[in-house]
């Protein structure tokens, strides 16, 4: 793919030392499942719309149950050795090196590639976090547009849903309008 914004995160794993073969960035792992089933996997509403999205923008997007997090999220480089449950998937090691976001619990996102098992969304979710994460070839703003129409998607099939926007940065949390 010559998309940009996949190079920005290929070149984010490989600076971190990752393999992109064995952890592809998001939007490659997602194309590839498709080529492999002949279709986009239908999974629910909420997973489908931002998987949706993630193919339009390209843009790594996580979903979690909001309310299986404890405490703050931190987005941080791990800076310890410690174990985290991919959907889907065995156990994974992570390094002291590799980009997370957590909470008080563990690890809800590795390398942006995988999210836990632990905050997967359930039929009985009733709260939804998004992230999305951006690379050097992302703006703020294509962040927020992308958020948007996810936004505007779920709307669609949930008329009572409530939405809250947030930005996340270096320095700090805002709500944005």
């Amino acid at each position: 793919m010559a998309s940009p914004v996949i190079k920005g995160y290929t070149d984010l794993l490989q600076k971190v030392g990752r393999s992109i073969k064995k952890n592809p960035p998001t939007v490659l792992a997602l194309i590839r499942n498709i080529q492999h089933r002949g279709a986009l996997p239908q999974i629910n509403s909420i997973i489908d719309i931002y998987n949706v999205e993630s193919l339009k923008s390209f843009l790594a997007i996580g979903g979690h149950d909001l309310d299986k997090i404890e405490g703050p999220i931190e987005f941080t480089v791990s800076q310890r050795d410690d174990l985290f449950l991919p959907i889907l998937s065995s156990e994974k090691h992570v390094a002291p090196t590799d980009p997370v976001y957590r909470d008080q619990k563990g690890v809800l996102a590795w390398l942006d590639v995988r999210d836990s098992d632990h905050y997967k969304f359930e039929e009985t979710t009733q709260n939804a976090l998004f992230v999305i994460q951006g690379n050097a070839e992302t703006s703020v703003e294509m962040r927020l547009e992308a958020l948007e129409r996810i936004h505007k998607d779920l709307a669609l099939c949930m008329p009572q849903l409530q939405f809250e926007k947030f930005l996340v940065t270096q320095n700090g949390v805002e709500k944005v309008v």
